[in-house]
């Protein structure tokens, strides 16, 4: 499979200048941030367990959705409400050693939970992941063993992670640092769906069709819709999109490109869509083969 990364710098609205591009290129690329958690209708009954205790509200949209925090009581006075019940006190506690179970649940699946994440960019679920890979390591899932417990699991699948910079699992982090190059790798070894990394193919956004690409790859890049698999990611002065696709001449082909600048908009997304609609036309031209 060819690999294609790029670390671009941004100017003014509508494009980027290149400064270093090409099959196999490296550099420092930032770390995909990802959008909010996927949102609900206004209607909809926003289940705690679901949302792992976190409710979107209403008036939110767009990047600017915001989370406010659920907690156990807020979760028990809603209860009571949908109950009609009157004159009941609420308030928190613990349960002593050898008590009944009133009920039991558990979660989705990890590979489902993936998905999820990936889909609906999912953050807060990223991080919590993250720290399960860090006691799956051995390294007891604190924020400050994630670079340790993930650049040791990424040695399984045949992938340099030696440039990582990891200070959280959400990518929230402004220091976080994962170079193009890295990106573009992995996702070849993602595209393959093997050792067990089908589960994060399956939850890659199709361009146009699903995730946070339904609405992106319009207009003439819309020759790739449904023909790319990809991650988009974001943050303050920063955008991405890594991902695989199997080009018009039937070459498989990986990428990952950055755009980066301090005066960086939304309108970066449409230029990646158009730098990898132009992998997906140009096929083994850039594969080096």
């Amino acid at each position: 499979m060819g690999i294609f990364s790029g670390f671009l710098t941004g100017v003014g609205v509508a494009g980027f200048e290149t400064t270093a591009i090409g099959v196999g290129a490296t550099g420092t690329g930032t770390a995909a941030g990802g959008a909010a958690v996927a949102g609900f209708g206004a209607s909809e009954a926003l289940p705690c367990v679901r949302l792992g205790a976190r409710l979107l509200p209403a008036t939110a949209t767009g990047v600017a959705r915001r989370i406010a925090a659920l907690d156990a009581l807020t979760a028990g006075k809603a209860f009571v409400a949908a109950l009609g019940l009157d004159g009941v006190t609420l308030v928190t506690g613990h349960a002593e050693n050898g008590a009944t179970p009133l009920a039991s649940v558990q979660s989705q699946p990890v590979s489902t939970l993936v998905k999820e994440m990936l889909l609906n960019s999912d953050n807060t679920l990223g991080e919590m992941l993250a720290r399960i890979v860090s006691v799956k390591e051995s390294q007891g899932g604190t924020s400050s063993s994630l670079q340790k417990a993930i650049t040791t699991a990424l040695a399984g699948y045949g992938v340099d992670a030696a440039g990582l910079t990891i200070i959280d699992g959400s990518g929230e982090s402004p220091n976080d640092s994962i170079p193009p190059l890295f990106m573009a790798q992995f996702m070849a070894a993602v595209s393959q769906g093997k050792n067990g990394l089908q589960a994060v193919a399956a939850g890659m956004p199709l361009a146009g069709k699903t995730g946070d690409l339904a609405t992106r790859f319009t207009g003439p890049n819309a020759v790739a819709a449904g023909k790319i698999s990809a991650k988009p990611g974001f943050l303050a002065g920063a955008y991405t999109l890594s991902g695989y696709l199997t080009a018009k001449d039937g070459t498989p082909l990986a990428f990952s490109f950055a755009g980066v600048s301090p005066a960086i908009t939304s309108a970066a997304q449409t230029s990646l869509d158009t730098l990898a609609t132009g992998v997906y036309n140009c096929g083994k031209n850039l594969s080096g083969n």
